[in-house]
């Protein structure tokens, strides 16, 4: 079955400018040599190695893959780093082009652009089919095919202007199917992990082997076929009448397979956007949305609370300090006058509990009697001369009272002037008002986040998403019920079809006929018959072609592989290693992914053309001796192939101890390097822009001295 594989189709150059993280102009070469097939594109997680995967498809099929991860919803096809150098009405552009040659002469030139303008300022980010992003409205995005095809005649490369046409020819080269089978990557090999390989299984056998052509084949003998019928009807009432249902039958069941066809693009085009919308809400679901902009309303009310505090913590700052000024300048002044009174007394100058009113009527009395003990003093004696001494010094009662009452007030204005209270006061009203300004900042930031956050995803927006999921699910759901309507259409068709062809037969042989005419009948009949047994027997053929030879490399490189016997690719196309009792085994993730591994290669063998294989992180999940295995045996498993391993570090260059004390191994590389098999190799470099804001991703040749 190995004569199945025709000719070799292989990807010579591939060019990317400012596709995601790939900014400016970036040119990778892949090997043409079968003899030296594998090119070696080195980099670490993050580094652009599934991105590299996903331009090859975009560019393929005006798509990303379609369970390609959206890891945040404003990255997309063209570089964020554009939208933010562009001023209004600039344009910048983004690119894939892919260089594909059949055998020595090219076959296609594929360039798919995206053309970026600045239309204004402002935006808000809206869904965007073109960047599969999210993405600012004010820039306008404008996707070109440049396509070139192989001129069978001159063998020369001529442009093809017409879109469809040119999408039409890509397809039939390369159907959506193929995709899965030669551009693979750790997620792709996921779905026999998750034992959901079935229906990849069977499309991929259905579709890229040589079936297809055997289904066109027969669908153009059955025409013949009942073209002959109308003929040899002629002069029949009652035989045309049933030459008429049949085919009456025949353009219902043609008409709607013709429909389910059209039916699968706006299907498969709702689904991927239904994808889209499912996988942003996922990540931001109306309930968040909400939570969120509950959140963002307690924040704004926190923080008018803290700054109608920070306010009232102003306001008290200012009259302390209005309030309190005057007294740190009389202090001081209060102080000596306090001390001044505390002198007079001490003096003499202000008794304590007598006035000079009070001495003056003692003098003035006759007899003269003492008005504090009653007693009577005689003129001349010493207590006349002491009191006429304290009455020429002391100052009239009004006075005194003047003086006490200031006195009194300067003692209190003094007890008020605390220092230490005062400098306690002010510390605390400052450190109240800094705390405030704190608790704003915080505030503001959290604010600004959530606003951040509704700039992109404001409910608005995703209340518009939650409609338009669900517009697109029954738009969808409408042409999924008009496709099993079709079914049901066809179905009915050729179970009548099947009722009316005996009938047809038994008429047709009452009948003189055209000798001629019936030998090209029967011939045709029996063309028809065989190619639908060939065609059974070939997917059979296929089915046990693939299953050997899945089990042949599942059982030399899988991880435990003595606990195996057999693979198996059951009647529902699932895939399943078997034990030494013949029954389906559980796998380990390394076990499946080996199996994944080994069906991917193995179905090579029966495409009708030996495509090209690009693999991103094939050994990320198994250990060093089945690295070693697939390295050493994979040009085997895939002669001729062009094969581009993406890989890391721990894939391609690292080696391993057996249960640490053993021997260590050699690498993926010391292995491919020995085979003499690698063509190049290729290093991504992540680089910073000059203002170390905007990471891009650079393609360099290693060039390893000899």
């Amino acid at each position: 079955m190995s004569t199945i594989l025709k000719s070799h189709v292989y990807i010579s150059k591939i060019i990317l400018t400012n596709y995601r993280t790939f900014l400016e102009e970036n040119i990778i070469e892949l090997s043409p040599q079968p003899d030296k097939p594998i090119t070696i594109i080195h980099g670490e997680n993050g580094e652009g190695k599934t991105t590299l995967l996903k331009a090859i498809h975009w560019c393929l099929y005006g798509k990303e893959r379609k369970h390609s991860k959206i890891t945040d919803g404003t990255e997309g096809i063209v570089s964020k780093s554009i939208f933010e150098s562009l001023n209004v009405g600039q344009t910048k552009t983004t690119s894939v082009q892919l260089w594909i040659y059949e055998e020595n002469s090219p076959l296609f030139r594929i360039k798919r652009t995206i053309t970026t303008t600045k239309n204004r300022g402002g935006g808000r980010y809206e869904s965007n089919s073109t960047n599969f992003a999210f993405t600012l409205s004010n820039f306008s995005l404008e996707e070109v095919l440049d396509f070139s095809a192989r001129n069978p005649d001159t063998g020369e490369l001529v442009p093809i202007k017409n879109r469809l046409t040119a999408e039409t020819q890509i397809q039939k080269q390369f159907p959506p199917i193929l995709s899965e089978y030669i551009l693979f990557d750790a997620e792709l090999l996921g779905v026999f992990e998750n034992k959901k390989e079935d229906k990849l299984i069977e499309e991929g056998i259905r579709e890229i082997t040589g079936l297809p052509v055997l289904d066109h084949a027969k669908e153009h003998i059955d025409k013949f076929y009942h073209k002959l019928e109308i003929e040899m009807s002629k002069g029949d009432a009652g035989l045309g009448e049933l030459i008429a249902q049949k085919s009456d039958y025949l353009k219902t069941k043609e008409e709607n397979e013709a429909k389910i066809i059209r039916l699968e693009i706006p299907i498969n085009e709702k689904q991927d956007e239904l994808d889209q919308i499912s996988n942003e809400l996922s990540k931001h679901s109306e309930l968040a949305v909400k939570e969120k902009e509950e959140e963002l309303k307690n924040v704004k009310v926190e923080n008018n609370q803290i700054k109608l505090k920070l306010t009232k913590a102003n306001d008290e700052f200012l009259s302390f300090i209005q309030d309190n000024l005057y007294k740190s300048y009389l202090r001081k002044p209060m102080i000596e006058a306090t001390r001044k009174f505390d002198q007079y007394q001490a003096d003499g100058l202000i008794p304590p509990n007598i006035s000079k009113d009070a001495l003056e009527q003692i003098i003035t009395s006759n007899p003269h009697i003492c008005t504090i003990c009653d007693a009577t003093i005689s003129e001349g004696s010493k207590a006349w001369a002491k009191i006429t001494d304290m009455k020429n010094k002391l100052i009239d009662s009004i006075t005194v009272r003047e003086i006490s009452s200031g006195r009194g007030k300067i003692t209190n204005m003094l007890l008020d002037i605390n220092k230490q209270q005062l400098l306690q006061k002010f510390q605390k009203l400052k450190s109240d008002i800094l705390e405030y300004r704190r608790m704003i900042k915080e505030k503001n930031d959290q604010q600004k986040k959530y606003e951040d956050f509704f700039r992109i995803h404001d409910q608005k927006e995703i209340r518009r998403l939650g409609l338009r999921r669900d517009d697109l699910k029954k738009n969808r759901d409408e042409l999924i019920e008009d496709k099993g309507e079709c079914k049901r259409l066809i179905k009915f068709a050729v179970e009548n079809l099947s009722e009316i062809q005996p009938k047809i037969q038994t008429r047709e042989s009452i009948q003189t006929k055209n000798t001629d005419d019936v030998k090209k009948k029967q011939i045709a009949n029996m063309i028809s018959t065989v190619l639908d047994l060939v065609k059974s027997q070939l997917l059979d053929d296929f089915k046990e072609i693939a299953e050997k030879r899945t089990e042949e490399h599942f059982l030399k490189i899988a991880p435990r592989k003595e606990d195996f016997s057999s693979v198996k690719i059951q009647n529902n196309f699932s895939l399943s290693a078997l034990d030494d009792d013949g029954n389906p085994k559980n796998l380990s993730m390394g076990q499946a992914h080996t199996l994944g591994l080994s069906y991917l290669t193995a179905i090579r063998e029966i495409m009708k053309k030996n495509y090209f294989m690009i693999i991103d992180s094939p050994l990320h999940n198994i250990d060093q001796d089945v690295r070693i295995e697939f390295a050493q045996r994979v040009t085997e498993y895939s002669p001729g192939t062009q094969i581009t391993l993406l890989v890391t570090d721990a894939e391609y260059t690292g080696t391993a101890k057996k249960k640490i004390v053993g021997v260590v191994s050699s690498s993926v590389r010391d292995i491919l390097q020995k085979n003499n098999v690698v063509w190049r190799e290729y290093i991504l470099d992540v680089e910073r822009d000059k203002s170390n804001k905007v990471s891009r991703t650079k393609i360099r040749e290693l060039v390893v001295k000899k």
